[in-house]
C-alpha cells in the first residue's frame, strides 16, 4: 500500500481557524478565508476560554499534565486539544462537494507515484471542486475545508490525537497576538508549523490513521454528496 503523508498546506488548515468566540472576545475570524489549498481547517464554534499555567496542571500533554504539548508549550487554553473535532455535523456542513469531486480525490492515490504528484492532483481536484460552500459565520467552508476538517477528525480519532491536539492548542494560543500582524497567516505558520510535521509522522508511523488519506473513506462521507 502506497503511504502518501497528508495534504496539509497548512496555509490551508490556518484558513478557518478559531471561528467563533469566546467570553474573552475569543479568537474571531481573523484569518481570512478559504484560500483553496485544501488540508485540515481547524473550525471551533468556541474558542474556549482560559489559559493553563506553568505548574503543568489541567488538561494535555503525552504525560496526562498540563495545557501543553511535550515541549514545555503550557499557556495553551483549556481544552484547547480537541477544538473543532466533530464541528462539522455540529454546525449542519454536509454535501459541499462536487459531485466528481470524490472520485478525482481517490484517483489521486490510485495513480500518483510520489508526493509530489499526489499533492499537486488533490490541489487540482480541489481547484476543479463545482460544490456549493456552506456559509458558517461569514466564511464560505468548501469542499477543501471540509475534507481537511474531516481528516483532522479522522487522524484525532484514529491514534493522532495529541499530534492534532497539539496543532489545534498552538493556532487558538497564537491566533488573537498574530491577528493583528501584518501577515497573520505567515504568523501562525511560523509559529506552529512544527505540529505539521508532527502530524504527518504520527500518520506515516501509525497503522489506524492510514484510513485517514483515503477519500472513499467513511470519515468523509460528510463532505460528498
Amino acid at each position: 500500500m502506497k503511504k502518501f503523508g497528508l495534504f496539509v498546506a497548512l496555509t490551508a488548515a490556518l484558513a478557518l481557524a478559531g471561528c467563533g468566540s469566546d467570553s474573552d472576545g475569543g479568537t474571531g475570524n481573523n484569518t481570512g478565508g478559504n484560500n483553496n489549498m485544501g488540508g485540515p481547517q481547524i473550525l471551533t464554534p468556541d474558542g474556549g476560554a482560559g489559559n493553563g499555567n506553568t505548574n503543568g496542571t489541567g488538561n494535555g500533554d503525552n504525560n496526562g499534565s498540563g495545557n501543553g504539548d511535550s515541549n514545555g508549550n503550557t499557556n495553551w487554553p483549556a481544552g484547547c486539544q480537541a477544538a473543532g473535532i466533530g464541528i462539522l455535523g455540529q454546525i449542519g456542513v454536509s454535501d459541499v462537494c462536487g459531485a466528481n469531486t470524490r472520485g478525482c480525490l481517490t484517483g489521486c492515490a490510485a495513480n500518483a507515484t510520489t508526493q509530489q504528484e499526489y499533492s499537486s492532483c488533490v490541489n487540482g481536484c480541489f481547484t476543479s471542486d463545482d460544490g456549493t460552500p456552506f456559509n458558517y459565520m461569514g466564511q464560505a467552508i468548501g469542499c477543501d475545508s471540509c475534507t481537511g476538517q474531516a481528516q483532522l477528525d479522522c487522524i484525532y480519532n484514529n491514534g493522532c490525537q495529541e499530534a492534532v491536539g497539539n496543532l489545534n492548542c498552538c493556532i487558538l494560543s497564537n491566533q488573537q497576538t498574530c491577528a493583528t500582524n501584518a501577515d497573520p497567516q505567515g504568523c501562525l505558520l511560523s509559529a506552529c508549523g512544527q505540529y505539521e510535521s508532527a502530524i504527518n509522522t504520527c500518520l506515516q508511523t501509525t497503522a489506524s490513521a492510514q484510513v485517514c488519506v483515503d477519500y472513499g473513506n467513511a470519515a468523509f462521507d460528510i463532505c460528498f454528496p
